[in-house]
């Protein structure tokens, strides 16, 4: 059996800094201007005790849960917006092949993921973006891109505004065997949302 735990705040944004040398989303996102503003948390097992849960880069006997189910339920059942950023390919990158429309903030290609996206769309999203340093993130902000052409750039502004409107992102850690996810204080449903899927095969 899994449980969810609350993490030390300030160790759980230490570890997230590896991610400050970039200038794109994920680095805005896990700013302490915006995290200072939620807790942190992580899935392991009953005894996680036993273990030392803030090396966060060490293999523990935890639990992965399944991420694409997750995201797809949140975005077709509860008509939330998921952001998913490719932080390894670039705005020239001759690897970046997909039929779906994406756009660019900074540098980097992002998927803007709601609810007329099809499950098959989300997932080719995960296998596009989930490498390494990949934190999918909610914003409770209903942005039209139906009249932005594929491959645009965002203005500052539209991204300042998915990045202020931030209430949850996660990221694997334990050498991707487990996550740690963050919660905005007042959305603390999203806590009991991840709780159905703790216990699931990934």
């Amino acid at each position: 059996m899994n449980c969810i735990y609350q993490l030390d705040h300030q160790k759980a944004a230490e570890h997230l800094k590896v991610f400050d040398t970039w200038l794109c989303f994920t680095t805005a996102i896990i700013n302490d201007r915006i995290v200072k503003n939620g807790q942190f948390y992580c899935v392991g097992p009953e005894d996680f005790g036993k273990y030392d849960m803030y090396s966060f880069n060490g293999i523990k006997d935890t639990h992965r849960i399944p991420e694409i189910s997750f995201t797809t339920h949140c975005i077709k059942q509860l008509k939330l917006k998921f952001i998913f950023e490719n932080l390894t390919l670039m705005e020239d990158s001759t690897f970046w092949r997909t039929d779906m429309d994406y756009y660019f903030a900074e540098e980097h290609p992002f998927f803007y993921m709601d609810d007329t996206k099809s499950v098959d769309q989300i997932f080719e999203g995960h296998l596009l973006c989930g490498i390494w340093g990949f934190v999918p993130f909610i914003t409770d902000v209903d942005l039209d891109f139906k009249n932005l052409p594929s491959k645009s750039k965002i203005d500052a502004e539209t991204q300042q505004q998915i990045i202020d409107n931030t209430f949850f992102f996660f990221t694997t850690i334990y050498d991707g065997a487990g996550i740690m996810f963050w919660v905005k204080d007042g959305h603390e449903y999203m806590i009991e949302e991840l709780r159905k899927f703790i216990n699931v095969n990934a």
